[in-house]
């Protein structure tokens, strides 16, 4: 027995590292010392570990309760009080004239869920800097067609909470129709031969008030270099734009008045 386990008893347990094969009719733990039962736990031996821990609560309450465990993930101390996450797939067995019994594999997915929990906070980071700052951050993800917006792109143009379609088309839409198919062969050429994207174009807001943007943006691709998603950044250089078009204007003006007095 490997452990006090009640009426349970645990026997030909599997825990490996990811990457390597389970051995099922094991009669003991497997796997390198490093990654071995005890390493996993931060125990010295295998033996040490058995002696220190039994079936862990939440993996039996689990197991007794169905029978069976697939793929299930649980978050489990460490001898030193840190947290070790598993992967257990498990039968409980009930086999005559003789006690019931797991059979399990158990792997070691704690670096995978650091991982996961790090880019986790990353995204969220990314969100608050994305509301925090003047340009709009957009998301297309090319197999779905979805189109997230980091930033309140509803609020920008016009719209109310939630309402802008968070679509490709949407977007499309918006553009004004003496830009739209400049910007699609833009980006198309982007997309097909990795041709820098940053252009300048008008969009509409519901209220049917234009607005300027410039826009850049890159594909990510896979390693076979074909484009599985695209990050956009929208400025809005409308201020800009009507201040360069009312300087324009002035002088247009001045020019006019100065033809008049040579002429007059």
């Amino acid at each position: 027995e490997l452990g006090d386990l009640g009426d349970l008893r645990l026997e030909f347990p599997v825990l490996v590292d990811e990457g390597l094969d389970p051995c099922r009719a094991a009669p003991r733990w497997r796997g390198s010392p490093r990654y071995g039962f005890g390493g996993v736990f931060g125990y010295d031996s295998a033996a040490e570990a058995r002696a220190g821990m039994a079936l862990a609560p939440p993996v039996r309450s689990a197991l007794v309760a169905s029978g069976l465990l697939t793929n299930a993930e649980f978050r489990l101390p460490r001898r030193d009080g840190g947290p070790v996450w598993v992967l257990v797939n498990a039968t409980l067995i009930d086999a005559r004239e003789r006690p019931r019994f797991i059979e399990a594999s158990v792997v070691d997915i704690t670096e995978r869920k650091q991982a996961e929990q790090e880019l986790r906070a990353s995204e969220q980071r990314f969100r608050i800097a994305a509301r925090s700052a003047s340009d709009l951050i957009s998301e297309w993800n090319l197999a779905t067609g979805r189109l997230d917006w980091f930033g309140n792109i509803d609020e920008h143009l016009g719209y109310a909470p939630g309402e802008f379609p968070r679509t490709i088309e949407a977007w499309q839409r918006v553009i004004h129709a003496d830009d739209r198919q400049r910007v699609l062969a833009a980006l198309e050429r982007h997309l097909s031969s990795d041709e820098p994207y940053d252009l300048e174009y008008r969009v509409s807001r519901k209220d049917g008030a234009l607005l300027h943007w410039a826009h850049r943006g890159m594909a990510l691709r896979d390693e076979g270099g074909r484009p599985q998603s695209w990050i956009g950044v929208n400025s809005d250089i409308s201020h800009r734009r009507r201040a360069e078009e009312a300087e324009a204007q002035l002088r247009q003006a001045q020019k006019m008045e100065a033809i008049g007095r040579l002429a007059g």
